[in-house]
């Protein structure tokens, strides 16, 4: 859960909502009454008509109730289903980042095992081809049977480091999928 919230694609999503979050508001807002009260004060200076002299105080109220408010009301009808698309689209990339960590984490183990399997054989061909080498000196096996047992010792060799190579790429992408920049060498 930790690493979906710390996605940036999660992030872009949750902004997108707040952004239509706020349409919503101004469009709610646009169906309801308005007040407004204002207060202000004048005064003339200088030499001019002598009835208008003094402080005048004005206060306005001025109060409006829209009728007609389709616009308004399309507003927040496509506010909100934004919002929604929004809410399917964040659930959406969240199922998809955890079946990519769940996938990562199936083939980091898979390649774990496979290069465990991979020594396990590396050392049974290795003890193999001393035997064989052992039985040839004693003169009790021939060249070919010894090249055999050395060229499975070869290859076993080379499965261990293709093994190895695919548990060091599926490492890679379960740090990639789980926003591990500190294992992957990443310096902020």
């Amino acid at each position: 859960e930790s690493v979906v919230e710390r996605r940036p694609e999660i992030a872009q999503v949750k902004i997108a909502q707040q952004q239509a979050g706020l349409k919503l508001k101004l469009a709610e807002n646009l169906q309801k009454p308005k007040l407004d009260l204002s207060i202000y004060n004048a005064r003339d200076f200088g030499s001019g008509n002598p009835n208008l002299a003094g402080n005048d105080t004005v206060a306005d109220v001025s109060f409006s109730y829209p009728l007609r408010t389709r616009e308004a009301r399309g507003k927040a009808i496509a506010a909100q289903a934004e919002i929604d698309s929004l809410e399917y689209q964040k659930q959406l990339l969240s199922e998809q980042v955890e079946v990519g960590i769940r996938r990562a984490m199936v083939n980091l183990d898979a390649t774990r095992q496979l290069e465990e399997y991979a020594i396990e054989e590396l050392a049974m061909s290795t003890r193999l081809a001393e035997a064989e080498d052992q039985r040839f000196n004693a003169g009790l096996s021939d060249f070919f049977l010894l090249n055999v047992r050395e060229r499975q010792m070869a290859e076993a060799q080379l499965k261990r480091w293709q093994a190895h190579l695919a548990h060091q790429i599926a490492l890679a992408e379960y740090y990639g999928t789980s926003l591990n920049l500190e294992a992957l060498g990443w310096q902020q």
